[in-house]
């Protein structure tokens, strides 16, 4: 796979965050995404690396990884997300589980 480490993170509501997400160097020139959902399948994509909104992507791709920036999460936005990477026709992400605690 793209090598994506898994993570569980638990955040304030409100509060800006960020968190990492790992992939293999090989995959430095793919295009990044953050896309929720409990399962690969149903994935929604939320944000793509370089664009703002919502979450806010950036991929720093000579340290291998990319980062999710939000400022205004609510306990409604936990849920199941994935860190993944376009590879050809056939992506590859792994989930974490983000816990929005009042």
């Amino acid at each position: 796979g793209a090598g994506i480490e898994k993570m569980k993170i638990g955040v304030k509501s409100g509060s800006p965050g960020i968190i990492p997400c790992l992939y293999d160097k090989k995959y430095k020139e793919n295009r990044k995404y953050w896309c929720n959902g409990k399962f690969w399948a149903y994935c929604s994509i939320l944000a793509y690396a370089n664009e703002t909104g919502k979450y806010s992507l950036t991929d720093y791709p000579n340290q291998s990884l990319f980062t999710v920036r939000w400022e205004n999460l609510q306990t409604s936005d936990s849920g199941f997300y994935w860190c993944a990477v376009e590879i050809s026709d056939t992506d590859d992400g792994k989930d974490l589980f983000l816990y929005v605690q009042s």
